[in-house]
């Protein structure tokens, strides 16, 4: 039997509330690879069969001994078959490939802003910190707040308040290098994950950006503020640890006023 989308996938992923989309295009993947396979080992005890029994003499004896079938009748059948089955498995594999690349894109971006969503920032970062722990290459992680979000939310609306993230995500990915990983990190809240980029490097990259939100007028709303903070990856530091050092800055930011840059440099900093 080939894949069933309906049994298969929905009825044990999509059903489940949290849907893991990386699994379910794994799965489609793999189902996918099963239809090909098999089609392909269909096709092949086909031809070992048909070469055996020598085919076409079986086919002609076969309509002269049927008076109602005509050989010009049957061959087009056995062709229609043949084109059709074809058609099918190519068919079958670019809509698999479609939709496991749009599950991929689910799975890994922020449907909002158009980013990477925070799980996909957590699976760049364990890799970049990884590399720093085997090579010392250096990796700095930038944690960016708007100022005052609420307040622009009550005012303006939430649907300008999106809008002001979906310019604030725009900003950034043009300020920042496509090596850099830009994430979404919940909320009003954004990250940036600099690889081969030393402390005072990420400190002027936070600059400039908090600089060009200052100076940026957004739609609907004027004038937005943000407020970052800057950590870089030091020895026996995990996921947990980096990021706990960026948050006390972007907190030690806001308590000396917004709209500003801070570091935490040394772990004996927390």
């Amino acid at each position: 039997m080939l894949f069933n989308f309906k049994s298969s996938i929905f009825g044990k992923v999509v059903r489940r509330r949290s849907v893991d989309y990386q699994e379910l295009s794994r799965r489609i993947i793999h189902n996918s690879r099963l239809d090909l396979v098999l089609i392909a080992l269909i096709n092949i005890g086909a031809y070992l069969f048909f070469s055996y029994v020598d085919a076409f003499e079986w086919i002609v004896a076969f309509v002269e001994s049927q008076e109602r079938f005509e050989l010009d009748e049957i061959v087009p059948l056995f062709l229609v078959v043949a084109l059709s089955l074809a058609f099918f498995s190519t068919r079958r594999l670019r809509e698999s490939r479609n939709l496991s690349s749009m599950l991929s894109e689910l799975a890994t971006v922020d449907s909002l802003t158009g980013i990477y969503n925070r799980r996909e920032v957590d699976t760049q970062f364990i890799r970049q910190i990884d590399f720093y722990t085997r090579y010392k290459q250096d990796f700095s992680v930038l944690m960016l707040d708007v100022d005052f979000f609420k307040k622009i939310n009550d005012k303006h609306g939430h649907l300008a308040g999106d809008q002001v993230l979906v310019d604030l995500a725009q900003i950034m990915e043009n300020i920042c290098r496509k090596t850099d990983v830009l994430g979404r990190w919940g909320g009003e809240e954004f990250i940036v994950g600099c690889p081969r980029t030393s402390y005072d490097q990420a400190m002027d990259l936070a600059e400039r950006l908090r600089s060009k939100i200052e100076h940026s007028n957004f739609k609907g709303v004027g004038k937005v503020t943000a407020s970052i903070g800057v950590a870089r990856c030091q020895d026996e530091d995990d996921l947990y640890s980096l990021l706990h050092r960026a948050d006390l800055a972007l907190y030690q930011a806001k308590d000396q006023g917004r709209n500003r840059v801070e570091g935490v440099f040394e772990l004996d900093s927390e």
